[in-house]
């Protein structure tokens, strides 16, 4: 594969990113009336329905793609709901269905998300409503999967009040009691695979975002902030800190581009594989890259003024969904053999 973004890829991230500042602006608390502007701007820049095929209104985009714009909107710590939807849709897009119900969902008609078990592990499987929807800005109703005859089927659940989160940039919501509404849509235990590989990876496009932007907060300080008649970042701590981060970044980024690219290139057994090692990297290394920004800005980074510990938020809970590290590493030990099994469990 090529490693490097083409013209076009680039053109997709820098316009994800100017939908993602428009968004931004003036968004303090999320109200009826933000909510309802950032889904028709996502539904009319084509973004909501990215990944859906041509024949049901959506772009056909690549899951690079997909991920370029997670990427751009996590550099904004927008609180415009994007990942959950993103990933909710990619459903309908791997069961097939062209369905009217279905074609609503994806030009954001039903502001739709994804529905995950209460610990965040996984996405639900079960239609008692025991489960939390993430992402849920705006968000009416959620997508889970409902166990049926070796197959999942789609089902929509709506959603109830809001969940307190540590990530105070995304909003989380309870699901309803009432039964699902089951769609006419299925997928086998390949297109789970898929799916799976696909939600992983947002995720950690989601983390790429929030660390560049810290990063960059981190970089930016050390340069206008003087100690002893110097910038800090003239001191060699400093620059030693930040050019780790930086390489931990670049690092993560690269893991993720070739888990998003695995999404549409490989099987799906090898796309999850790439996906579970991207999410058990850049889980890790997430924290590592925020905190040391938090270091940077030394006691000012400890405060609430300081907006480092909002990117710290983002990729602590971003590192439980769908699996933290450990979990991906447990995963993938049968993948790697008996040394590998040993050395996930020595972690």
């Amino acid at each position: 594969m090529d490693a490097t973004l083409n013209h076009e890829e680039e053109l997709l991230a820098s316009s994800a990113g100017r939908v993602a500042d428009d968004l931004t602006k003036g968004w303090e608390e999320p109200s009826e009336g933000s909510t309802d502007r950032a889904w028709r701007i996502l539904a009319d820049s084509g973004l909501l329905n990215l990944r859906l095929p041509e024949a049901l209104g959506g772009g056909g985009a690549s899951a690079v793609d997909a991920a370029l714009c997670a990427e751009a909107f996590a550099t904004r710590l927008s609180r415009v709901a994007l990942v959950g939807p993103l990933m909710a849709l990619e459903f309908v897009a791997l069961s097939g269905g062209a369905g009217d119900e279905l074609s609503e969902l994806g030009s954001g008609a039903r502001r739709t998300t994804i529905a995950l078990e209460l610990g965040l592990s996984d996405v639900m499987r079960h239609s008692d409503g025991d489960g939390i929807a993430f992402d849920a800005a705006g968000a009416t109703q959620a997508l889970m999967l409902v166990p049926d005859r070796g197959k999942w089927q789609l089902a929509v659940c709506q959603l109830g009040d809001e969940v307190p989160s540590a990530d105070v940039s995304r909003r989380f919501a309870s699901l309803s009691k009432d039964p699902p509404s089951r769609l006419a849509a299925f997928l086998d235990h390949a297109a789970f695979d898929r799916w799976r590989a696909f939600g992983l990876t947002m995720l950690c496009a989601d983390m790429v975002g929030a660390m560049q932007a810290a990063l960059n907060m981190g970089v930016e300080h050390a340069r206008s902030r003087h100690q002893f008649g110097r910038p800090i970042g003239s001191f060699q701590a400093i620059q030693h800190l930040c050019a780790e981060q930086h390489v931990n970044l670049e690092a993560s980024r690269s893991a993720t581009y070739y888990a998003a690219w695995a999404v549409d290139g490989l099987s799906p057994a090898d796309a999850l594989v790439a996906a579970r090692v991207a999410k058990a990297y850049v889980s890790r290394v997430s924290t590592q890259v925020v905190e040391a920004v938090m270091q940077i800005y030394g006691g000012l980074g400890q405060s609430w003024e300081c907006t480092a510990h909002l990117f710290l938020r983002r990729v602590l809970a971003d590192r439980t969904i769908l699996g933290d590290d450990r979990s991906q590493e447990v995963a993938l030990a049968p993948c790697i053999g008996g040394n590998g099994r040993q050395m996930s469990d020595s972690t």
